[in-house]
């Protein structure tokens, strides 16, 4: 994607490139393609999809995944998952819900979840999401008021978050932290 190829003939076998050239190619069908441009597929890293249509959207748009990033219905997010596998939708992975602390973001929203305190362990909250299915591990570290409050925040500890991260690792989960500051 670093240098402009300028007009081209591309060549599709079922869902692979398999040329690329200036010479004209020959095939069962042709797209003619004058005037648009060819990019790979997209990838949404951070998206809050609630419907079914969005994945329908989203494929049309040229994105092929959404990375869920907190689900506080886990029936929706189980459906949502199950309905990307059809074709003409674009995949769906879920991090189910987010890593927190009580009283933390997002709990403000999903005021009912499960978070790390004093009778959930790190671990065991870990453990929890795994069994639910989650594809990867989402972590809240946050250090600012949220919708006009002049509070703070809670939340995880530095601590935390790394006994989070290397239980994650150790179950081969990646591990994603949403941040509101650099600091």
């Amino acid at each position: 994607g670093e240098n402009e190829m300028g007009i081209v003939n591309i060549a599709i076998n079922a869902d692979t490139i398999s040329a690329i050239s200036n010479k004209e190619l020959h095939a069962d069908s042709i797209i003619i393609g004058n005037g648009k441009f060819v990019v790979p597929g997209l990838v949404n890293g951070h998206g809050h999809l609630w419907l079914e249509d969005h994945i329908k959207e989203s494929y049309k748009a040229g994105v092929l995944a959404n990375m869920g990033m907190h689900s506080g219905n886990q029936k929706r997010d189980d459906s949502l998952k199950q309905l990307s596998q059809k074709s003409g939708r674009a995949f769906y992975y879920s991090s189910k819900i987010a890593a927190t602390v009580p009283g933390g973001h997002p709990t403000h929203i999903t005021p009912n979840m499960e978070t790390i305190n004093d009778s959930i362990s790190t671990t065991k909250w870990v453990d929890n999401r795994i069994s639910e299915g989650a594809d990867y591990i989402k972590i809240i570290k946050e250090g600012e008021p949220w919708f006009g409050s002049e509070q703070l925040s809670p939340t995880l500890s530095n601590d935390s978050i790394k006994k989070i991260i290397d239980y994650a690792k150790l179950n081969g989960k990646k591990v994603f932290v949403h941040i509101g500051t650099l600091q």
